[in-house]
C-alpha cells in the first residue's frame, strides 16, 4: 500500500521570529578586543545566540540562550548574564535543529518563555514587534553610551594623550617601587 503525497504530514517546522544576540569578547566590556583570552566557557566570542527567555525576578540580568558551543554539532541551552551579550536583534529562524532546541528549552526551563506572555503566534508580525521592542530595550540597557566610546585620534589629541600618559607613568613609578619593596619584604618574612 502506498501513501500519497497529500497524506504525509509536514514534519519540518515553519520559520519563527526569535531574539538573537552575539557573544561579547572576554572580559565582556568595551575593551574586550584587547584581552588575550577571547572566549567564554561554553560559547566562542562572536557566537550567534538565540535568546529564549530570562529570569524576570532578577530583572533579566540572566537570560537563557540556545546556540552552538565550542566544537559542538548540536545546539546547547545555557543561562548567561545578559551583559555577556551584545548586538541584540530580531530575525526569522529557519534551521530545524535550532527550532527544535528552542521548543525543548521552553518545555524544560522555567525561565524560557520566549517573551510571549499573550500567546501570540511565533511567526506573526505582532510577535516580531514585541521582540523588536525587547531587543531595543536590552540594547539601550546594556549598550555602550557615546560618552564611554573612545574618541577618534587626531594629532592634537595624540599629543595630549602622550603627555598625560607620561604624567601617569611618573606617578605610577613611585607606587610600583613601593609595591616592589613590599613584595621583597614579604618574601624575606616567608623565608624566615
Amino acid at each position: 500500500m502506498t501513501v500519497s503525497e497529500g497524506d504525509q504530514a509536514d514534519t519540518t517546522p515553519g520559520p519563527e521570529w526569535c531574539l538573537i544576540a552575539t557573544m561579547r569578547e572576554y572580559p565582556y566590556g568595551p575593551n574586550g578586543s584587547h584581552a588575550a583570552f577571547r572566549s567564554h566557557g561554553r560559547f566562542p566570542a562572536g557566537a550567534k545566540l538565540y535568546v529564549v527567555g530570562g529570569f524576570a525576578g532578577m530583572g533579566y540580568e540572566t537570560v537563557t540562550v540556545v546556540g552552538y558551543g565550542h566544537h559542538r554539532r548540536a545546539p546547547i541551552t545555557v543561562h548567561l548574564p545578559a551583559r555577556f551579550l551584545c548586538d541584540w536583534r530580531v530575525a526569522l529562524v529557519y534551521r530545524p535543529a535550532i527550532l527544535r532546541a528552542l521548543r525543548a528549552a521552553v518545555d524544560r526551563e522555567a525561565s524560557a518563555d520566549r517573551w510571549n506572555w499573550d500567546g501570540l503566534a511565533f511567526d506573526s508580525d505582532a510577535y516580531r514587534d514585541r521582540l523588536t521592542a525587547t531587543a531595543t530595550g536590552f540594547e539601550s540597557w546594556l549598550g555602550e553610551s557615546a560618552e564611554s566610546a573612545p574618541a577618534p585620534v587626531t594629532s592634537e589629541s595624540a599629543a595630549v594623550a602622550s603627555e598625560s600618559a607620561t604624567a601617569q607613568s611618573n606617578s605610577r613609578g613611585s607606587a610600583e617601587i613601593s609595591a616592589g619593596f613590599v613584595r621583597r619584604w614579604l618574601r624575606r618574612l616567608r623565608g624566615r
